[in-house]
């Protein structure tokens, strides 16, 4: 790593040039290699997802200033709801706080999303006005894990309270690899009354189909969506499991 002794005339230097890129580290400016390979590179959920969220923006540019209204009110509801969350999170979580403040087409973004992670909405659908009044499940709790690499067995309980204006929502999953060979994923969504999921494969850094489960730590983290309203409830706490065999 080359290192670089600036001038006063020029004070820093960023972005890439030729085969490396300059960065800040320590407070010292340093060029290094350009990596070959990112290890969460443009995959084709992300680029589906992407089309997701371009076709909500253009669905919501056409809506009337009253039809954004319901928006306007979901996002004062979010920002409410994830204020304190960044300092409760702990060392190790692997839902991030939302990115704040939430904006009406924001907050419409973030529900339709949600909506399509529980098989609720499909950008081929209008847009669902938010209902007004209605508020997030609370956090299901996550039980004792179990498995092997046939299978991360993840037991739960589903919401204390399923929310206002609610009365169905699914549990999501999220997992990653504590050696970082599996990137935090979302793993799946289960309808309330199921309490358990086994999970065979995972995606890898680097691209690539799901693969086995290997040896080695697991962090699992669970949230829970209303169907009515898309909101999402806190995370649960987040619990580490080693697979030994």
């Amino acid at each position: 790593m080359a290192r670089i002794k600036l001038s006063a005339l020029l004070q820093s230097m960023t972005g890439r040039y030729g085969g490396g890129v300059f960065r800040d580290w320590k407070g010292i400016t340093v060029l290094g290699s350009l990596p070959i390979t990112v290890s969460d590179p443009s995959s084709l959920p992300q680029a589906r997802f992407r089309d997701m969220l371009t076709v909500i923006g253009k669905k919501f540019r056409a809506l009337t200033q009253t039809q954004r209204g319901c928006y306007e009110a979901l996002a004062a509801a979010l920002r409410a709801q994830w204020e304190h969350y960044s300092n409760e999170a702990g060392t190790h979580h692997l839902i991030r706080t939302p990115r704040a403040p939430y904006t009406a087409a924001g907050a419409c973004a973030s529900m339709h999303a949600l909506l399509n992670t529980i098989q609720i909405w499909s950008k081929t659908d209008a847009l669902i006005p938010w209902p007004i009044g209605n508020s997030a499940p609370s956090a299901p709790t996550l039980g004792n894990l179990s498995g092997s690499t046939a299978g991360l067995v993840i037991p739960w309980s589903d919401p204390a309270s399923l929310g206002t204006g609610e009365t169905s929502g699914m549990v999501r999953v999220w997992i990653k690899s504590d050696d970082g060979k599996r990137f935090t994923q979302w793993a799946g969504s289960y309808a309330y009354g199921v309490g358990t999921a086994t999970i065979t494969s995972l995606r890898c850094s680097g691209g690539g189909a799901p693969a086995p489960l290997t040896k080695g730590m697991y962090w699992v983290q669970l949230d829970a969506v209303g169907a009515a309203g898309g909101m999402r409830s806190l995370p649960s706490a987040c619990e580490a499991f080693s697979i030994i065999s």
